[in-house]
C-alpha cells in the first residue's frame, strides 16, 4: 500500500487566492477546484515517501490557514485526520534518515579511498 496525506480544505474568505495557491500545487483546473471546496472533498494529496513533495504540500497548506483557510488533514483515509505537527514531524523523519544516508555513503566513499 502506497501511503498518501491528503486535505479538505474549507474557506469563508480570500477564496481566490486559496483557489491560486491549490491550483499551483495540483494544476487542476478552477473549476475543479471550486466544485470540491463545495462539496468539501479532499483537493490535495501528495504521497507520505516524497520529501521534496511533503516540503512543497506544508507550505501549501500553511499558506491556505494564513489566508484563513481551514484544513483537515488525512493520512490514507477519512478515518486517520492528522495534525500539521504530525507532518512536520514526518519530514523531520525524513530529512534526519536522508541526512543519515548520505553521511554513511560519505564515510564508506573516505573508506574506499
Amino acid at each position: 500500500m502506497i501511503h498518501k496525506f491528503f486535505v479538505k480544505v474549507s474557506t469563508n474568505k480570500n477564496e481566490i487566492k486559496i483557489l491560486k495557491v491549490i491550483r499551483a500545487f495540483n494544476q487542476e483546473p478552477i473549476i475543479e477546484i471550486q466544485r470540491r471546496l463545495e462539496n468539501k472533498e479532499k483537493i490535495l494529496e501528495t504521497l507520505y515517501l516524497d520529501l521534496e513533495k511533503l516540503r512543497e504540500f506544508r507550505k501549501v497548506l500553511r499558506s491556505i490557514i494564513n489566508l484563513g483557510g481551514e484544513i483537515h488533514l488525512f493520512l490514507d483515509s477519512e478515518d486517520d485526520e492528522v495534525s500539521l505537527n504530525f507532518l512536520d514531524n514526518t519530514i523531520a523523519s525524513q530529512e534526519d534518515t536522508k541526512n543519515y544516508i548520505e553521511e554513511e555513503d560519505a564515510f564508506l566513499h573516505d573508506e574506499d579511498e
